[in-house]
């Protein structure tokens, strides 16, 4: 089996199983940096859920809606 990368030479052996194993690590960290990305998002849209909550709230209080 071999891996051509981008128009460069082929791979082969230990040379190929080194790269497979370098772009395993690299989806990994990949899928773990878009698990902290969306756990982010998620406490932010909540965050702004709740000061939307509040600044319609103070609005009713104000008699303005």
């Amino acid at each position: 089996m071999a891996l051509q990368l981008q128009n460069t030479k082929v791979i082969q052996g230990e040379e190929f199983r080194q790269t497979l194993a370098q772009r395993a690590q690299e989806v990994t960290r990949a899928r773990h940096y878009r698990k902290q990305c969306k756990e982010k998002l998620q406490k932010a849209d909540g965050a702004l859920d709740r000061a939307m909550s509040a600044y319609h709230i103070e609005l009713l209080r104000e008699g303005v809606l």
